[in-house]
């Protein structure tokens, strides 16, 4: 409920979270993750073990950050897969990323239908983002000819039919898919319902941020409250926690600012570059626009630019 803590339970320890509001703007208004969180002594137990709170406070920084803003509504279950395992993903040679392929309304539904005829007829394996993470964790590269297709700009407060459209031609065959949402306005209790849905289907819900902003033109505070208060309106409404930001515009900034906030997520991507992912989590990927007068030239296109150099 916004303006109330809320207490989750971790080992020997209680997380209160103090859920605060903020409003960007006279329009709208939206929860943000949290600026300040206390570790409480849990009223269950007579003494906190030394050692759980000493293993705290002694471990990995980054880590400790991230556990302890994305604790703040379900547990554990809401920290990236990544931290899930208890370990995050190092790799040890550079893995080219998946063809990526960017789409949105214009697009269209016949369209759609000729990209699906194509991807089946090169025996392409549709994948989403999260899919990724099982072949990541144990330190593989994802399968030569994986495509993940994403649309973006789905509304949570409204949505264009023709996106239900586009996404039930590769739902209908079988084809996986991710999906970019901005959670900008009041929420639609059926758009998420949809997503829900949509989710069980195996489609990834990705954040697309709250209002769509160029990010690397927006103040530090807003750029947190695009990235964090759309992973928590996700976690909140789709009840899972999103692995993957989709960058609007598909800008990042030189400095580095957007990867330092985007610690949530498990990808992050854009257009430029991204065509290899080594390191660490966040991971930075990119995509391609189609060639949308002639779907086997995009296919053409997606093995050039995402092909091992």
């Amino acid at each position: 409920m916004p303006g109330s803590p809320t207490h989750i339970k971790n080992s020997s320890v209680e997380w209160l979270v103090g859920r605060s509001k903020t409003l960007p703007n006279q329009e709208t208004d939206f929860d943000v993750l949290p600026t300040r969180t206390h570790l409480l002594i849990n009223e269950k137990q007579t003494t906190p073990s030394t050692r759980s709170i000493n293993s705290y406070l002694h471990a990995d920084p980054l880590q400790r950050r991230q556990k302890k803003l994305m604790s703040h509504l379900f547990g554990t279950e809401s920290l990236p897969h990544y931290l899930q395992t208890g370990s995050p993903i190092y790799l040890n040679e550079n893995c080219p990323t998946p063809m990526s392929l960017m789409l949105h309304s214009s697009f269209g539904v016949e369209r759609m239908k000729l990209l699906a005829k194509e991807i089946i007829k090169n025996d392409l394996h549709t994948s989403t983002y999260r899919d990724l993470l099982s072949d990541l964790r144990l330190g593989k590269c994802p399968p030569e000819g994986t495509i993940i297709v994403s649309i973006d700009d789905l509304g949570t407060n409204w949505l264009r039919p023709v996106f239900k459209d586009m996404i039930e031609v590769f739902t209908t065959e079988g084809l996986a898919l991710v999906v970019g949402v901005i959670v900008f306005g009041p929420q639609n209790p059926s758009n998420w319902a949809y997503l829900r849905e949509l989710d069980s289907l195996g489609v990834e819900v990705a954040s697309h941020s709250v209002h769509h902003y160029n990010l690397p033109e927006v103040e530090p505070d807003t750029l947190e409250e695009e990235i964090s208060g759309s992973y928590q309106t996700i976690c909140e409404h789709l009840e899972r926690c999103p692995n993957t930001l989709i960058l609007p515009f598909g800008n990042r900034d030189p400095d580095g600012m957007i990867m330092q906030a985007s610690q949530q997520y498990t990808f992050v991507i854009g257009i430029p570059g991204g065509t290899s992912f080594d390191g660490s989590p966040p991971f930075y990927l990119g995509r391609i626009s189609p060639a949308v007068s002639n779907i086997h030239h995009t296919i053409q296109l997606l093995r050039a630019t995402f092909s091992p150099q």
